[in-house]
């Protein structure tokens, strides 16, 4: 089993590589620094069914109850999303105006994680505890994948998300990450809250909405046992001071 979710990961890293970087036509003519020749053909592009199937998939993985494999395809799915700012011929589809799944899926698995405690209290005695464990554990898993997926979309290219998300799934995000600040997984809160502070410089409508409950979670989680943690409560007040200091003044 681990020699299959290390080749799972691999696979999907080659993905992620051929995607941003696709091969070039066979025996196209390159210079001495791999660039194609003036007047030959380009990079190969990718039909528009195969993004369909991949874009599907990597959804999928960022759900996966492997963390090596979830990491691999939160990864590809933001230098994707990253490329095609920039390859919007070739990487077009992988945009996130275009890919109108993307955050929804996101926000359904941050609110599953949300309410996973409270599914398998209220479950308890109509399944058993193998049962109940399994879908704690599968959601937790997705809502972990999902966080990441985010967090490294708001370090590449946090206007552009906020500006091309759907609004109807974006306006619900930030209130299931300030939820998500409160789980009993420390790895949940802690990239929650990253989250959060990446949000802060394109300060979408609904921070500021909740910007209280924000402040409220920084308090909170300022004595929190993880370090790490603590470090992201600094890092968010002093970019706060930074960009929004209106926000802290008495």
């Amino acid at each position: 089993m681990m020699l299959w979710n290390t080749l799972r990961q691999m696979a999907g890293l080659l993905l992620k590589n051929a995607l941003v970087s696709p091969p070039l036509p066979r025996n196209t003519p390159i210079d001495s620094l791999g660039r194609v020749l003036p007047g030959h053909a380009s990079r190969m592009e990718l039909p528009p069914h195969y993004a369909l199937e991949i874009k599907h998939g990597l959804l999928t993985c960022i759900a996966d109850r492997e963390s090596s494999v979830r990491n691999a395809a939160s990864t590809a799915i933001a230098r994707c999303c990253t490329s095609a700012v920039h390859l919007e011929k070739s990487m077009g589809a992988f945009g996130v105006k275009n890919w109108g799944e993307l955050v929804p899926f996101i926000l359904q698995c941050v609110v599953a994680g949300n309410n996973a405690a409270a599914v398998s209290v209220a479950t308890s005695t109509t399944t058993t505890p193998e049962a109940n464990e399994a879908a704690t554990l599968l959601a937790e898993s997705a809502a972990m994948g999902a966080l990441v997926t985010l967090r490294k979309l708001l370090e590449d290219i946090p206007n552009r998300l906020v500006k091309e998300a759907p609004d109807a799934s974006f306006h619900d995000l930030v209130p299931a990450l300030l939820h998500g600040l409160s789980s009993s997984c420390e790895g949940r809160r802690k990239e929650a809250l990253a989250c959060l502070n990446s949000f802060i410089f394109p300060m979408p409508g609904s921070l500021v909405a909740h910007m209280n409950d924000y402040l409220a979670g920084l308090s909170a989680l300022a004595s929190d046992s993880n370090a790490e943690i603590r470090r992201l409560v600094c890092q968010g007040i002093v970019s706060l001071l930074s960009h929004r200091p209106e926000y802290l003044t008495p």
